[in-house]
């Protein structure tokens, strides 16, 4: 920021790029006179040129926030920080058996199985990211944000366990559906580029492409049938017949429909419903938002998060340990030691509940 610019100077700054922009764009027939500006710029009360100070000008903002979060995190440490350092030795872990086993698998493809195992990799390996984003956002304090990404974690993990339960055949479905998700995307991108021309002109949309995308999709559904184009396509076969297919089919086809109530609850703070302007897991009330990190409600996604990740990583390693190879021996240890933590880590999250 310029050493020249005070509230003042930065709010006449504001002000006239927005009329200039209004006047350009032919919403205003005159352009904005100094006087003019004057006039808005009088209407700015002390507390709010203040506030443009302390939020925008020099950094009170950033030596405030310092200070609070430090207080904070040495607070959160102390009574959260050995729960923290458990789960993260524990997903640690879990991303280093996935990368020493995407290693030896693919260097040794003794699986017949190509599709399932790249499925498999790939989407352990995304479990394994979204835990360590949420492990970041209970340090911060902000276990709304944790239970939101723990429903995505959740979705991850049923997914990954209903394809290695369907075997290489459910995988290749799944991969194939991915020209479907792409399909989707930019059928739904042309439809509001050609209503709102104007709006979406800096987006750029390769018509050619999209032609093409319609001619693979068209193959597709002689290969799997029309449904094979809806969002959950790919699971037909692999469950009842059904009109339509959501998540839902999923998670009662293996049986992990009984985390049901969370991922409901985790709903509250993904979309905008009316539950999420009156509860929140960070306030004292449960009712209040806090805007600043909380050592509150943090039990809550961590246990949820554990949980997931306890599900996928004995179903993974126990798959990988099925067949003859070098790392048969390690995977089995390593879904007991898992095991040893999953268990150690909830008994001491609930004696510091209960405590």
């Amino acid at each position: 920021m310029d050493e020249t610019m005070n509230s003042q100077n930065l709010l006449r700054k504001a002000i006239k790029h927005k009329y200039n922009d209004m006047f350009d764009n032919g919403r205003l027939s005159e352009k904005f006179t100094d006087d003019d500006l004057e006039q808005v710029i009088d209407l700015a009360s002390s507390d709010f040129l203040s506030s443009i100070d302390f939020f925008f000008i020099g950094d009170y903002l950033s030596k405030f926030e310092l200070e609070n979060q430090n207080e904070f995190r040495n607070k959160n440490e102390e009574i959260w920080g050995e729960l923290f350092r458990l789960l993260n030795s524990y997903v640690s872990f879990s991303i280093w058996t996935n990368q020493i086993n995407q290693k030896y698998f693919t260097k040794n493809p003794i699986f017949s199985d190509h599709e399932l195992i790249n499925v498999l990799f790939s989407l352990h390996a995304r479990t394994c990211l979204i835990s360590k984003e949420i492990l970041v956002l209970l340090k911060s304090g902000y276990p709304d944000a944790a239970i939101s990404r723990w429903r995505t974690l959740n979705e991850f993990c049923t997914t990954l366990y209903f394809i290695i339960s369907n075997g290489n055949e459910c995988a290749k479905r799944f991969l194939d559906h991915s020209l479907i998700d792409r399909y989707n995307s930019q059928k739904i991108l042309k439809a509001q580029k050609d209503k709102y021309p104007k709006k979406l002109n800096h987006i750029e949309f390769d018509i050619d492409n999209y032609h093409d995308l319609c001619k693979e999709v068209d193959k597709l559904k002689k290969v799997y049938g029309s449904i094979f184009t809806s969002d959950y396509g790919w699971i037909d076969g692999f469950v009842q017949k059904a009109k339509k297919y959501g998540y839902r089919t999923i998670e009662r086809a293996v049986e992990l429909d009984h985390l049901q109530p969370f991922s409901k609850l985790a709903n509250h703070y993904v979309h905008s419903s009316s539950e999420s302007m009156f509860y929140s897991l960070s306030s004292e009330n449960g009712e209040d938002i806090n805007f600043e990190g909380s050592y509150k409600g943090l039990a809550f996604p961590l246990d949820c998060t554990l949980v997931s990740m306890n599900v996928v990583n004995n179903k993974v390693l126990s798959y990988l340990a099925e067949s003859d190879n070098e790392l048969k021996s390690n995977n089995t240890l390593a879904v007991l030691i898992l095991d040893f933590y999953f268990h150690e880590i909830r008994f001491k999250l609930s004696k510091l509940i209960s405590s």
